[in-house]
């Protein structure tokens, strides 16, 4: 029902013209509340299925929307990485083909343009599937709202002046700990 909702609301913000500066206004705030209701409806169930809290709906969705702010920050960023990186995709046939014909000039053998930009295309693979994600995924743990209550709650321990040393078949010993770095 909530995918429907944000999809009709999708549906709805395709059809909006932008002729006047009233209709952009009104289409970028449209497309605000349709991420942040996409963000919400899917961070609200993520939270509802978590192993280590009681299943209850609407305490679900109240830390999500608590923590809305930073989950939003986080897709809007990704979002533009990735834009950036169809952009890279849409440029990438020009250095291809200076590529391929100084490729050709140099080492006497014809290469193809096709042979580069497929080399070119799947170096963007690599980063698209495999680089962005390792960065995005602690960033967006970070961002949720688990996290952001541990941070909360969580405070370092007091530093302690005595470690406890163990030697093997020994009783524990205490002994002095070094203040130096």
């Amino acid at each position: 029902m909530g995918n429907a909702l944000v999809l009709g609301l999708a549906y709805y913000w395709l059809g909006i013209g932008e002729s006047s500066a009233a209709a952009l206004v009104w289409s970028a705030a449209l497309a605000l509340v349709i991420l942040s209701m996409a963000c919400c409806l899917h961070g609200g169930t993520l939270v509802f299925f978590r192993a280590d809290q009681p299943r209850s709906l609407s305490a679900a969705f109240r830390t999500v929307l608590r923590h809305i702010a930073p989950f939003l920050a986080a897709v809007i960023l990704i979002a533009a990485v990735y834009w950036l990186l169809a952009q890279w995709a849409a440029y990438s046939a020009t250095p291809a083909l200076r590529i391929a014909s100084w490729c050709t000039l140099k080492l006497r053998k014809p290469i193809k343009p096709a042979t580069v930009l497929r080399a070119f295309d799947l170096v963007l693979a690599l980063v698209r599937w495999m680089v962005v994600p390792v960065f995005v995924l602690p960033m967006f743990f970070r961002a949720s709202p688990p996290a952001m209550a541990r941070r909360r709650r969580i405070r370092p321990p007091p530093p302690q002046p005595f470690l406890l040393v163990r030697r093997p078949g020994a009783a524990p010993v205490r002994a002095r700990a070094s203040l130096a770095v």
